[in-house]
């Protein structure tokens, strides 16, 4: 038998040991297995989205919305929201006007270049009253114990501001007259030598 020297105090070789694959070492974790991977969960589809001419709901939203916009453009109380018309269904061209039908009154306003307005589209309000073409509705229903038929009519904005432009000159002359203290008579003649006050008479139209 042969014999390996090992020197004094040095600490004897020790062969390398065995170990078979699969047993764990004393001291050490041993390996975790791979865990498998997690189910990804199915996107549930996007709703098609439905044109707005083909939902009614959005419809009907959209109609709100127009109605909304109406009711911020007058004042909600009274008379004005009973006899609104949304700006958007009116003729630029035309000055709008609403007409009661009190003995002769239609009559004259024929007379002055206004005329009843046929439109389909404000024929459409719920508001309306008539049957026929025109545009009638009700007003006084608050004020009044008998509420009398209102039509709207119009008149070319051009003759409109003509118009309006020789009512006002005459408005002025006649202030003016006032102030100059010629007062007319019943005839509508002058009458100059009326007394005017120290500093000329003033005519208050409650502006500031």
């Amino acid at each position: 038998m042969t014999e390996t020297y090992t020197p004094a105090g040095a600490a004897p070789k020790r062969s390398p040991r065995k170990v078979s694959i699969g047993t764990p070492i004393v001291g050490e974790k041993p390996p975790q297995a791979a865990l498998p991977p997690k189910p990804v969960a199915a996107t549930a589809p996007m709703p098609a989205i439905e044109a707005p001419g083909d939902d009614p709901v959005a419809k009907r939203i959209e109609e709100i919305r127009e109605r909304r916009k109406e009711r911020r453009s007058v004042d909600v109380s009274g008379l004005n929201q009973k006899l609104s018309v949304p700006d958007t269904l009116k003729d630029p061209r035309f000055q709008y006007r609403w007409v009661k039908d009190t003995q002769t009154r239609l009559y004259e306003m024929q007379q002055k270049d206004y005329e009843f307005v046929d439109d389909k589209r404000i024929a459409q309000d719920e508001r309306n009253s008539g049957v026929g073409s025109r545009i009638e509705r009700i007003s006084d229903e608050r004020t009044t114990t008998k509420p009398q038929k209102t039509f709207l009519m119009r008149k070319p904005r051009e003759f409109y501001e003509e118009d309006k432009g020789k009512e006002q000159a005459r408005i002025k002359a006649h202030e003016q007259a006032i102030q100059r203290g010629e007062v007319r008579n019943a005839e509508g003649q002058s009458e100059p030598g009326m007394y005017v006050p120290a500093g000329g008479m003033k005519i208050d139209h409650g502006q500031k």
